[in-house]
């Protein structure tokens, strides 16, 4: 090859690197890009459970339904995992980022369920509320609670007895029940359209329209509406719900007993108003939840016990135990087996107009008793677990109740008050908490 040969071939060899150089560079260039913009993606989100272990990384569970994902905080249990971490690219590039976590779990409807309690047992302190008096109401007890709560407190509603054996209602507010003794008595009597004998107070909202209930006995049944619950002189003036005692009551209470105690719960198509007559007798009257509170047919006998009719007495609850298809009707007896001794027994039921099954109905085997409470000091401050009502998880018509967490508040009596007349017993209000 020729001088002039050489250097042209050099010359072409020379363009041909500088080619492949900057290709090389270009494509080096290309997969540091492509490591720094197209790292791993993110595994993808978990999908809610039915509640959640708290897990790494992600935001906390609202309060509300579902489950969590890997990073939530769960209301229950068994949440759905979060993304999976995702490689980054190679190349030079950056590393990808991590996949996204899953969905926060939440308490609530969705979260954990504990079906039908299949037993009970109970913890209890002291009393946790108790009469106060002022120059009018010289009060010896308090008794008959009901209770929800709403905007952030617990409203109390409680039958008061004075020293001469009247008996009224009196209303009070708290943020929890380690602040009882700071609440303010509000003495029903004060309003004007409350004066007068009522007595075993139920409140609950009536969501359909817009207003509080509270359902009480004058001799008859009765309410009075407010749509400020915090506003105790806003109750407008007693309305019976049947004209008068209908003769099914008159004729099965017989002369020994009589309607009392009347508690009303709806489902999505009625309302219905549950009651007993001190005679072994429990009733159920309806009407439809767009004709409440009006339009209660004739009452039906639903339980009976005519052999000991104290086993079926007064005070009854009855709720929709949340996360189940069921109903638990709770009715306050006492008997031999309890030494007569207050304590509730309790049953079953698939829908509110059902038949009702024995769940816990013995003093051996109870709903509530000093039988199966632990109180704490000891001895226990009451032998009686009387008249009382479910700590609700919502504050409407369906009287829903978290078996996952049930509290029980009623009226006890110290044993040292066995043998006084019984509007003369010095009631106070305790709190129970399941433990079981």
């Amino acid at each position: 090859m020729n001088q002039e040969a050489r250097l042209i071939f050099h010359a072409m060899l020379q363009s041909s690197l500088r080619r492949v150089l900057i290709l090389a560079c270009l494509l080096l260039v290309a997969c540091g890009t492509q490591g720094n913009n197209n790292a791993g993606t993110g595994g993808a989100s978990g999908s809610g459970g039915t509640g959640g272990a708290k897990g790494t990384g992600g935001a906390a569970g609202a309060n509300g339904s579902g489950g969590a994902g890997a990073g939530g905080t769960a209301g229950g249990t068994g949440g759905g995992a979060g993304g999976t971490r995702a490689a980054g690219g190679s190349g030079g590039g950056m590393t990808g980022t991590g996949g996204t976590t899953g969905t926060g779990g939440v308490t609530g409807a969705g979260g954990m369920t504990c079906g039908v309690p299949a037993s009970f047992t109970w913890s209890g302190k002291g009393p946790a509320l108790g009469p106060k008096s002022d120059a009018k109401h010289n009060l010896v007890a308090v008794k008959d609670p009901s209770v929800v709560f709403f905007n952030n407190k617990f409203h109390v509603f409680v039958s008061t007895v004075d020293i001469n054996g009247a008996y009224s209602m009196a209303y009070v507010n708290f943020p929890d029940w380690d602040h009882t003794a700071d609440a303010t008595f509000y003495y029903l009597d004060q309003t004007p359209t409350l004066v007068g004998y009522h007595t075993s107070p139920e409140i609950f909202f009536f969501a359909p329209q817009n207003k509080w209930y509270l359902v009480f006995q004058s001799g008859q049944p009765q309410y009075s509406t407010n749509t400020d619950i915090e506003n105790p002189a806003g109750w407008t003036t007693p309305t019976n719900f049947y004209a008068t005692e209908p003769a099914i009551v008159t004729q099965t209470a017989g002369a020994s007993g009589g309607w009392l105690d009347f508690w009303v719960i709806c489902d999505d198509s009625n309302c219905y108003l549950f009651f007993t007559d001190d005679n072994g007798h429990y009733y159920r009257g309806q009407t439809t939840l767009a004709s409440f509170p009006n339009g209660f047919g004739t009452p039906v006998v639903v339980l009976r016990d005519d052999t000991n009719p104290q086993r079926i007495f007064e005070a009854s609850n009855v709720y929709k135990l949340t996360g189940t298809n069921k109903y638990i009707a709770l009715i306050e007896a006492f008997d031999a087996g309890s030494n007569y001794a207050r304590y509730y027994r309790s049953w079953i039921a698939d829908t509110l107009d059902g038949a009702w099954t024995p769940l816990q109905d013995t003093f051996a085997m109870p709903f509530a008793a000093t039988s199966d409470t632990t109180f704490t000091p000891q001895p226990a401050w009451t032998r009686d677990i009387s008249s009382g009502e479910m700590i609700r998880d919502g504050h409407d018509q369906h009287l829903s109740v978290d078996p996952c967490h049930l509290q029980y508040i009623y009226q006890g009596r110290p044993a040292s008050s066995d043998g006084l007349p019984y509007n003369s017993l010095p009631w106070q209000v305790g709190l129970l908490t399941k433990t079981n």
